[in-house]
C-alpha cells in the first residue's frame, strides 16, 4: 500500500432484505459487492479538521511499512511525492511516539523484523501509555486496526503532550 496516493476498499456483504425467491436461504445469503476509493489527500484533510490540542497530533500510519497516511497536522504525512515515515518523522513528537510504540510492541520494530512494519500483530489491539520527551509527559494511545484475512493494517495514534493540559 505504501506510495499510493488512493486506495480502493472492495466489501462483500450480506445482503439481508428484498432476497431473490431462488436464494432465500438466511443460512448462504445473497451479497452485494461496495467498493470505495479513498485518497490520502481527503484522509489528511479530514483528520486536520479534527480538533485535538495545541500541539497534540492524531496520525494514521501504513502498518505494513510504517509510513504516513495522514495526519492533523499538515506537511508531517504526504506531500507527494513525498510520503514520510512515522520513525524519523519531521514532527517530533509523532517521531518519538512512533519509536516509542516499536519499543514496546517488537512488531514495529526494524531491528527485529526487518522492516518497520505492524502486520505481525493481531487483529484490533488498542493501547494507552505515556513517556517522556522533551522535558514533557507525553500521552499516547493507539489503535490498531489489522484484519489478517484482508491484509488491513494500520495504525491510529494519538499523541498528547501534558503541557497542553496544563496550559503551559
Amino acid at each position: 500500500m505504501a506510495g499510493l496516493d488512493t486506495y480502493s476498499l472492495c466489501l462483500d456483504l450480506p445482503v439481508w432484505s428484498n432476497l431473490l425467491p431462488f436464494n432465500a436461504n438466511s443460512s448462504n445469503p445473497a451479497t452485494a459487492l461496495f467498493t470505495m476509493g479513498l485518497s490520502t489527500r481527503s484522509l489528511d484533510t479530514y483528520l486536520q479538521t479534527i480538533p485535538i490540542t495545541k500541539n497534540g497530533v492524531l496520525a494514521l500510519i501504513e502498518g505494513n511499512s510504517g509510513m504516513m497516511l495522514a495526519a492533523s497536522t499538515p506537511n508531517i504525512s504526504v506531500d507527494w511525492p513525498v510520503q514520510y515515515p512515522a520513525v524519523g518523522n519531521p514532527n517530533g513528537l509523532v517521531s518519538a511516539a512512533a519509536y516509542e510504540i516499536s519499543k514496546r510492541f517488537s512488531a514495529l520494530d526494524p531491528a527485529v523484523n526487518g522492516t518497520a512494519a505492524i502486520g505481525a500483530i493481531a487483529d484490533t489491539v488498542q493501547s494507552n501509555f505515556d513517556f517522556g520527551y522533551g522535558g514533557d509527559t507525553i500521552y499516547c494511545s493507539t489503535a490498531w486496526i489489522a484484519s489478517s484475512t484482508t491484509d488491513l493494517s494500520l495504525l491510529l495514534i494519538l499523541v498528547i503532550p501534558s503541557g497542553d493540559f496544563l496550559g503551559e
